[in-house]
C-alpha cells in the first residue's frame, strides 16, 4: 500500500478546508487587500444602485425629474452653492468642504433618487480617482442608536448586505475608505432616536468625516428644533423643491417623445400646465405623483388624460393616481429568471388589500397598525395560522415524548426484567409522555398570541459586546432557574413511581445539573437580539436566523439530553451490545432536539403553517417572503427595522377600503 499516496489523498481536502476557515475568519486586512475588496465591492454598489432605480422607474439618468434643491437658511456649513438641480448633485457635493450633505423633502420629492444619483456619479468619478471614498447607500431603518454605534451598525450592514468579512468590514468603516449615503434617515421612526442619531454623528469619530443624510423635512426639523441647532454638524442641507408648471411640462413632453406616444393622447394634460396655478400643476408637483401621471398616461389613450385633466381638485387628482400605483407596479416589473412567478394586477391589490386591512384592524385595538414583519405574516391568517401552528407542534412534539418514554422505560424494564414487560410498560410511558407532551406544547401554541424571531447573538450587529453577552445571560441565568422547579419535581416523581418496582430510575445525581447547564448555554446564545431593542439587520433573513437559533438550541440540548442518557444506561449495560448506551442516548437526542428546536422557532414554524394556508387561499401569496421583497423593491413599500410598512399611509388607508373591483375603479376613477 502506497502509504504517503493514502495520506496525502487524506490530509490534503483536510489542508484545504482548514486554510479557507482561516482565511474566512482571519481574512488580510493588509493596505493592498483591502484596495482589492473596496474594488470588489464598488462593483457590487454599481449594480445594486442601478437595480435600485430601474425599480424606481428610472432606468436612465434622463428618466429622472431633474428636481431643484435650495440650501436651507443658517446650514450652510460646508458652503456649496445657494440652489442647485439633481442632475448635477456630484458637483455640488464635491464643492462642498468638508464634504457633508443632508438631503431633506417632503414624502415624495425625490430624495432616494437623489442620492442614488449621487452615489452613482461619485461611483463614475471613481474610476479616474481610486484613492476617492468609496460611496455606498445605506437605509437608516434597521440603525438604533441608543443601542449601536454608527460604526457598528455600518460594519454590520457590509456584512449583511455586501458579503464583506467582518474584519475587512471592520477595517473599512474605521478609516476613509468609506462615504457613508444614509438614506431614510427618518425611518429611524421615533423622533427623539433621531436626535440621537444626529448626535452620534456629531460628537463620535465620525464628526466632520464625509457623509450623506436623507430625510423627510418634517423629522429633520423637528430633531434639529430639540436641540436648537443644524442638525448634522458642519454640514450643508439643501431642500428639494416643488416642481414648477414648466418643468412639469417639460418633463412629460420629454417621456412623450422618448415613448414615441403621439402628442395628441397627451395634449389635454399639457395643455392644462400652462397655467401654473391650476389644479392639476399643484397636484403633480413631487416626482412621486409625476412619475405616476406620466407611467398612467403612457400606458392608456386620449380618453385616460381627458380624465385626468377634467379633475379640478388637486386632492382629487393625486387620489386618482393612487389607484395606479399597484397597476404600475405590475406593468413594470422585470423579466427575471423567476419568470413564473410574474404577479397579474388582481392577485397584488388583493393580497395588499388584506395586508392593509390586518395592519388597519391592529390600530384599533391600540398595537403598530404600520409595519409587519415576515415573523408576524402569519398572524393574516387568523386563528387559522395558530391552530395548524398548535396542530404540528403538538403532533411533532407528541411523538417525540412518545419516542422518549418508550426508550428510557422501556429499555430500563428490559435490562431490570423481560421484553415482554418491557414492551408493555414502553407503550404505557410512550402514551403518558407523548400525550403530556402534546397538550402542554399544542396549548402553549395555540394560545401564543405574539410570535417574534429570534436571532443568535452573535450574528447581530455589534455582536460580541459585553454588555449584550452579560445580558443573554442574566436572561439564561433567569430561564434555567424557571425549569428547576418543574425539572426536580419531575425527577422526584420518576423515583416515586420506580420505588415500589424495585426498579433503579437509572438517573445519576448529576443528571440534572447538566441537563439545566445546557439549557442555559442555549438560552444565552440563541437568545433573540431583538428583544435586546435591536433590529434585525435583513428584513428578508429575519426568518433564517430565527431557524438557526432553533437548530442551535435544538444541538445543545438534544446532546445534553443524549449524553445524560448515554452515561445513565452504561452502568446497568453490561448483558447488552457495546453500542447500545450510544444508541439508546442518540435515539433520546434526536427527538429531544427536535423539540427543543421546534419549540424555539416558533416564527419561523408559523411561517411554514401560514404559506400552508395561503396556499389555498387568496388571502395572500403562497410565498409571503418573495412577494414582500418584490412590493419593496416595486416601491410598493418600504423596509423599515427587520420590517415592511407601505410605502405612504395614503396607499395603506386606500387600500384597506377598496378590494379589487375593476368594474367600480373604472366607473369612479377618482374614489
Amino acid at each position: 500500500m502506497d502509504v504517503p499516496g493514502v495520506a496525502d489523498k487524506a490530509v490534503g481536502p483536510l489542508i484545504k478546508v482548514v486554510v479557507w476557515l482561516w482565511h474566512r475568519y482571519r481574512p488580510d486586512t493588509s493596505v493592498v487587500a483591502l484596495r482589492a475588496a473596496v474594488q470588489e465591492l464598488a462593483w457590487r454598489i454599481e449594480i445594486g444602485e442601478v437595480g435600485h432605480l430601474t425599480g424606481l422607474g428610472v432606468a436612465l439618468a434622463s428618466d429622472a425629474v431633474d428636481v431643484g434643491f435650495r440650501a436651507l437658511p443658517n446650514v450652510r456649513a460646508a458652503g456649496g452653492p445657494v440652489s442647485g438641480t439633481i442632475s448635477g448633485i456630484g458637483d455640488y457635493y464635491r464643492g462642498l468642504s468638508p464634504r457633508r450633505l443632508v438631503v431633506v423633502g417632503e414624502p415624495g420629492a425625490g430624495k432616494t433618487v437623489a442620492v442614488s444619483l449621487l452615489v452613482l456619479d461619485l461611483l463614475k468619478q471613481r474610476r479616474q480617482h481610486p484613492d476617492q471614498s468609496l460611496p455606498v447607500r445605506l437605509n437608516a431603518s434597521s440603525w438604533n442608536p441608543d443601542t449601536a454605534s454608527f460604526t457598528a451598525w455600518l460594519t454590520g450592514r457590509l456584512v449583511a448586505d455586501y458579503g464583506v468579512s467582518r474584519p475587512v468590514a471592520a477595517k473599512l468603516t474605521q478609516s476613509d475608505w468609506l462615504l457613508p449615503v444614509v438614506d431614510g434617515f427618518d425611518e429611524l421612526d421615533i423622533p427623539d432616536r433621531v436626535r440621537r442619531g444626529l448626535d452620534q454623528l456629531n460628537i463620535t469619530g465620525w464628526r466632520g468625516r464625509p457623509l450623506v443624510l436623507a430625510c423627510r423635512t418634517g423629522t429633520y426639523e423637528r430633531a434639529r428644533a430639540a436641540a436648537n441647532d443644524a442638525g448634522l454638524h458642519f454640514a450643508t442641507a439643501v431642500t428639494l423643491r416643488p416642481l414648477a408648471a414648466p418643468a412639469v411640462g417639460a418633463y412629460l413632453n420629454s417621456r412623450r417623445r422618448n415613448t414615441g406616444t403621439p402628442a395628441q393622447i397627451w395634449e389635454p394634460v399639457t395643455r392644462l400646465l400652462r397655467n401654473p396655478v391650476g389644479a392639476l400643476a399643484k397636484a403633480l408637483n413631487t416626482p412621486w405623483m409625476l412619475t405616476l401621471a406620466a407611467g398612467h398616461i403612457g400606458r392608456g389613450d386620449e380618453q385616460v388624460a381627458a380624465s385626468l385633466a377634467a379633475m379640478d381638485d388637486p386632492d382629487a387628482i393625486r387620489e386618482y393616481l393612487i389607484t395606479e400605483i399597484v397597476p404600475a407596479a405590475v406593468a413594470e416589473q422585470p423579466l427575471t429568471e423567476h419568470a413564473g412567478r410574474r404577479y397579474q394586477q388582481p392577485q397584488v391589490h388583493t393580497w395588499l388589500h388584506h395586508l392593509a386591512q390586518y395592519l388597519n384592524d391592529l390600530g384599533t385595538v391600540g398595537k403598530d397598525s404600520t409595519t409587519i414583519g415576515l415573523d408576524r405574516i402569519g398572524d393574516m391568517a387568523r386563528a387559522r395560522s395558530r391552530m395548524l401552528f398548535a396542530i404540528t407542534v403538538a403532533v411533532v412534539t407528541g411523538l417525540a415524548g412518545a419516542a422518549i418514554g418508550a426508550l428510557t422505560v422501556g429499555i430500563a424494564y428490559a435490562v431490570e426484567f423481560n421484553y415482554t414487560l418491557a414492551v408493555g410498560r414502553a407503550e404505557a410511558y410512550a402514551i403518558l409522555f407523548g400525550g403530556s407532551a402534546a397538550i402542554i406544547n399544542g396549548l402553549r401554541a395555540r394560545y401564543t398570541t405574539s410570535v417574534r424571531a429570534k436571532q443568535s447573538i452573535w450574528h447581530a450587529h455589534g455582536h460580541g459586546t459585553a454588555h449584550r453577552w452579560r445580558h443573554s445571560l442574566l436572561i439564561a441565568g433567569g430561564a434555567t432557574i424557571a425549569v428547576v422547579v418543574p425539572l426536580a419535581l419531575s425527577f422526584q416523581v420518576l423515583v416515586w413511581l420506580t420505588r415500589p418496582t424495585g426498579i433503579d430510575p437509572h438517573v445519576h445525581w448529576w443528571a440534572p445539573p447538566l441537563v439545566l447547564a445546557a439549557y442555559g448555554i442555549a438560552v444565552a446564545a440563541a437568545y433573540g437580539s431583538s428583544r435586546h431593542g435591536l433590529a434585525p439587520l435583513d428584513e428578508r433573513r429575519i426568518l433564517a436566523d430565527d431557524a438557526r437559533s432553533g437548530i442551535i438550541a435544538g444541538m445543545l440540548l438534544g446532546t445534553a439530553a443524549g449524553l445524560v442518557t448515554t452515561s445513565n444506561t452504561l452502568p446497568y449495560a453490561t448483558d447488552m451490545p457495546v453500542d447500545w448506551p450510544v444508541i439508546r442516548g442518540a435515539a433520546t437526542a434526536i427527538p429531544f432536539g427536535l423539540v427543543a428546536g421546534l419549540t424555539w422557532s416558533h416564527a419561523s414554524v408559523r411561517y411554514l403553517c401560514a404559506q400552508t394556508l395561503f396556499a389555498s387561499e387568496t388571502v395572500f401569496c403562497r410565498h409571503p417572503a418573495a412577494f414582500l421583497d418584490w412590493a419593496h423593491r416595486a416601491g410598493l413599500l418600504r423596509a423599515t427595522a427587520g420590517s415592511y410598512q407601505f410605502r405612504h399611509d395614503t396607499l395603506q388607508r386606500w387600500l384597506a377600503t377598496h378590494p379589487y373591483n375593476p368594474e367600480a375603479l373604472r366607473a369612479n376613477p377618482g374614489q
